[in-house]
């Protein structure tokens, strides 16, 4: 395998990012679903509540559509190697997992395999 630099391998990697709340083992089906898994974390620590809004869901709907396209990373034929980081978010309020792919894949147009 190639070795790259760290500035060469950000440059062209793309991320696959997956974002699990701690203690979350269902999927979140509503705009109540979301609410309350922001405000439990919210009142342990003391903060307000947040409420639903439907300009800023129509903001985050059209980022993920954007970024559904990351999930063929894992399965993209050309990509040879991985690198993942995982980070405990204060508190243990979660966790944060990324994994970068090389060579970078998720090519528009082209199929994964």
């Amino acid at each position: 395998m190639e070795i790259v630099s760290s500035k060469k391998l950000a440059w062209f990697a793309l991320a696959f990012t997956v974002v699990a709340a701690a203690g979350v083992a269902v999927a979140q089906n509503t705009a109540q679903d979301f609410v309350n898994l922001h405000n439990s974390p919210r009142a342990d620590v003391g903060v307000g509540n947040v409420t639903w809004n439907a300009t800023v869901a129509a903001y985050a709907q059209s980022y993920a559509n954007q970024r559904a396209g990351d999930c063929r990373l894992v399965v993209w034929r050309a990509s040879t190697a991985i690198g993942c980081a995982r980070v405990v978010c204060s508190n243990n309020a979660g966790v944060f997992i990324i994994c970068n792919y090389y060579p970078p894949g998720n090519v528009i147009g082209q199929s994964p395999y």
